[in-house]
């Protein structure tokens, strides 16, 4: 085993050093042809790990360029983005803002993380490259690999062996018969040379049926959607059931769809029961959405409760709180407050009282007496008074008893004397009462005055009203104050007392609306634990449905697997572009046949992509038609495409196509003569094909002038000095003119493309044309147009001006596969328009402009 493992070791090491340079050559191309990465950020929200499929809800929801089968890289969004790796994905769909994606790696390292992802396709293949590249310095490659990599190398003879042939198809000339042969006899490759409209797709076809009937498995490459579409498009449905076209869904033909992967799972016999399992998934689903919204609807509800739950609490809560407080007050007893001590001061005012009442009464008394004495007579008028009713007494006796012998008028005289008499008496006894009232008082007020006065002086009226005045001072300092504090005191106690009678009443009503609360409480509670008990079982249901759910996606999943195992398996014929080559599905898959389309637009390096997945390869090209596009950065060498490359090294290896069966013998002249060194051949069945048109004279739309320039120098068509790149506003006025001369004389628009080297140009002419409502005018840049072709094409230059071009515009026009590619799309007319002044300070153009010739020219000016 120790022997075993030294001998792999070496065995690196020589690997090692014998392709260092070239792998530091692919390593540097790796790193200057690495595109800014469009990065999108997002967060796995679920894994499926039996299927490695990942559902990522991205940050920012934004028109992605991404379908069905989309290559992307993903990696973890950490700290150490720099030292990690990405790894391929695919894209199974995608909807807003949800990606759901295939992973060729175990997914549970993105389970719950935050990753990026790199949506450029470009990406994708150099990092697989740089995968070959490990996988090289490892030792980890086959004897396949290590000798296609001599032959990139210049370092293996290519060797062929004889075979014999039956051709299937009886269209082939010569040329097409011996690219064939050189091909299927070749033990490792070979080159089919391929100039405009030579029949390239024949012979691909061809080759196809030949590798097919051995039950080889092919591999059918381009570098563009369209070259391996055009190629499956050739292909007979009868006879090629077996093909799948590998790539994303919305850049593939429409014609071509039914052959794409995801199209021809649906026709497997297994498909059934992938759709029974996706009914079964939409059944689920709808389940899982009705039982969410019952969930949603049950957790409002008991979110509703608790709501309420907790509003009664605080009710509850304040109800208690309110309770402790009441319950405070109503300890403050009405005794608290309690009435001051006034009896001393009413005892003093009482005791007061009674002398001022003494001494008052005494002095009323010794006023009444002398009030009395006033009315009393004086002593001799008393006895005259005695004296006078005596004296009338006796007269009345007198007259009484002379009265019974008198006359009538002595009986009134008597009466007289009665009457002085009744009177005299009773104001005698009026004034002898009066003495008598007097004698008590005096008799009393000597009583008093000694009481009051024990025996001494005094004056009981002046000391009357000083008591009294005694008596208004304790009432103004003591009594009234007191008083009136008494009075606030018994306010403030009856107000207590009313209070806390208040207090009790509001106490009781606490009281009840506790137990109101908490019955409610009680009542809310059971609701809630019916409720969270429904929706408990619910989210069991709902978890029952997701698992079941997972399970039938996962079923769904594995099934596709399967499915695309069996069907790649089983596929004779596998198409892909050069990038879609090195999808994971095909990363087990080694084919005996790679025939790669359009071989000299692929990159030396990028075509490892697919060259490393097969053992013999047929390379299709035109090393005088366009190359890979050029980056500045990349070196012409380290740009090379891999058709150059070999043609360079083996160019015994190739055979080229020389009869061209597309343009009119005048278009194909041009690009004969400049640039296949008078190599090709028209064949003459469509060597003098023009338009359908009755026109004549020296007009463009002449049929019998299949090349025309139209000159602009003498006008004012010139470029616009606005913004970047280059348009011509005037030029791109007059095509659309052009354009609707040949639609009004009968040309279909489908018929007709209008080429031009900038994209600004493209988007005014497209614009101008929309606005003049017309449609199917294919409007594209050289590079689109290849291998494409259409009956009338107009190229539009749109560069005007007088200033010599720059290095990079003429880089751009002086570049012959630009210009081979533009002039050979034409079938029946090719109409120039541009400023001849201009063009001409370009050799390759006035190479093209001298060979139209002037005969050809149709000169504007201002005035047209």
């Amino acid at each position: 085993m120790l022997h075993q493992k030294e001998e792999r070791d070496m065995e690196n090491i020589f690997i090692q050093d014998k392709y260092s340079k070239f792998l530091s050559e692919i390593e540097r191309f790796i790193e200057l042809k690495k595109k800014k990465q469009t990065k999108i950020k997002g967060k796995v929200e679920e894994i499926d790990l039996s299927n490695n499929i990942l559902t990522i809800r991205l940050q920012l929801i934004q028109e992605l360029k991404l379908s069905r089968g989309s290559l992307i890289l993903i990696k973890e969004d950490n700290l150490l983005n720099l030292l990690t790796k990405y790894e391929r994905a695919t894209v199974k769909e995608i909807y807003n803002s949800l990606l759901k994606i295939e992973t060729k790696t175990e997914p549970s390292e993105f389970e719950n993380k935050n990753v990026i992802l790199d949506i450029n396709n470009m990406n994708v293949a150099l990092e697989r490259l740089e995968n070959i590249i490990e996988s090289i310095k490892n030792g980890e490659i086959g004897l396949d690999n290590l000798r296609i990599l001599d032959i990139v190398l210049g370092e293996k003879k290519p060797k062929y062996s004889k075979k014999r042939i039956f051709f299937v198809s009886k269209r082939l000339n010569e040329n097409q018969k011996e690219a064939i042969i050189k091909s299927i006899e070749a033990d490792d490759f070979h080159l089919v040379i391929g100039p405009p409209g030579t029949g390239k797709t024949y012979v691909i076809e061809e080759l196809i049926k030949q590798f097919s009937t051995k039950n080889q498995k092919l591999l059918i490459t381009a570098w563009t959607n369209l070259a391996v579409d055009n190629i499956i498009k050739r292909l007979s449905e009868r006879e090629y059931k077996k093909i799948v076209r590998i790539g994303p869904i919305n850049e593939i033909d429409p014609q071509v769809r039914k052959y794409s992967i995801f199209e021809k799972m649906k026709k497997h016999k297994n498909w059934k029961e992938v759709e029974k399992c996706n009914l079964k998934i939409d059944e689920l689903i709808k389940l899982k959405f009705q039982k969410r919204t019952e969930i949603n609807l049950m957790q409002n509800s008991v979110n509703k409760i608790k709501n309420e739950k907790k509003v009664l609490k605080e009710e509850f809560d304040n109800f208690i709180n309110e309770e402790q407080k009441y319950k405070a007050i109503e300890k403050t007893s009405v005794d608290y407050v309690n009435f001051l001590d006034i009896s001393s001061i009413n005892n003093e005012m009482t005791l007061l009282n009674q002398k001022s009442e003494s001494y008052l009464l005494l002095s009323k008394n010794i006023v009444q007496i002398k009030d009395i004495q006033t009315k009393i007579p004086e002593i001799k008028y008393i006895i005259q008074l005695k004296n006078e009713i005596k004296s009338i007494r006796l007269s009345i006796l007198g007259k009484r008893i002379s009265s019974f012998f008198l006359l009538t008028t002595k009986n009134k005289e008597l009466g007289r004397l009665k009457q002085q008499y009744e009177k005299n008496r009773k104001y005698l006894n009026e004034i002898l009462e009066l003495q008598r009232k007097c004698d008590d008082l005096k008799k009393q007020c000597e009583k008093q005055f000694v009481i009051l006065y024990n025996n001494e002086n005094g004056q009981p009226d002046k000391d009357a009203l000083n008591f009294e005045f005694k008596i208004y001072k304790i009432l103004e300092s003591q009594y009234i104050p007191s008083f009136k504090e008494q009075e606030e005191l018994t306010v403030k106690r009856r107000t207590l007392g009313i209070n806390q009678e208040v207090n009790r009443i509001y106490l009781d009503f606490l009281k009840i609306q506790k137990e109101l609360s908490n019955i409610k409480i009680k009542s809310l509670n059971t609701d809630m634990y019916i409720q969270i008990n429904h929706k408990n079982d619910l989210e069991k249901q709902y978890e029952n449905l997701s698992s079941s759910l997972e399970c039938h996606k996962k079923n769904v999943e594995r099934l596709k697997r399967v499915i695309i195992t069996e069907i790649i398996d089983d596929a004779d014929l596998i198409a892909a572009t050069a990038i879609s080559s090195c999808h994971y599905f095909l990363d087990n898959i080694f084919f005996d046949i790679m025939i790669m389309d359009e071989a000299s637009q692929v990159a030396s390096f990028m075509s490892l992509l697919p060259l490393f997945k097969c053992k013999k390869f047929i390379l299709v090209g035109d090393n005088k038609q366009l190359q890979p596009i050029e980056d500045a950065d990349i070196s012409k060498e380290m740009n090379l495409s891999i058709f150059n490359r070999l043609f360079e090294k083996y160019s015994y290896a190739s055979t080229l196509l020389t009869t061209q069966y597309r343009m009119h013998r005048s278009i194909a002249k041009i690009a004969n003569d400049i640039f296949y060194d008078g190599k090709l051949k028209t064949f003459e069945g469509i060597a003098e094909e023009i338009l359908d048109l009755k026109i004549e004279g020296h007009h463009f739309l002449n049929p019998k002038l299949p090349v025309i320039i139209i000159d602009t120098s003498k006008t004012e068509f010139y470029e616009d000095g606005i913004g970047s790149g280059c348009s011509n506003i005037k030029e791109a006025k007059y095509i659309t003119n052009i354009v609707s001369s040949f639609i009004k004389n009968g040309i279909k628009s489908e018929q007709i493309g209008i080429i031009t080297p900038y994209v600004n140009q493209k988007l005014k002419i497209k614009e101008l044309l929309k606005n003049i409502e017309i449609k199917d005018v294919e409007v594209d840049t050289i590079h689109k147009f290849q291998g494409k072709e259409k009956d009338v094409i107009i190229m539009s230059f749109a560069k005007s001006k007088e200033c010599s071009f720059s290095h990079y515009n003429l880089r751009f026009i002086e570049n012959e596969t630009l210009i081979n590619v533009a002039i050979t799309r034409a079938k029946k007319k090719l109409i120039l328009v541009g400023n001849l002044k201009t063009l001409g300070q370009s050799i390759l153009l006035k190479k093209v402009i001298d060979k139209i010739g002037k005969e050809n020219t149709i000169t504007l000016n201002s005035m047209s």
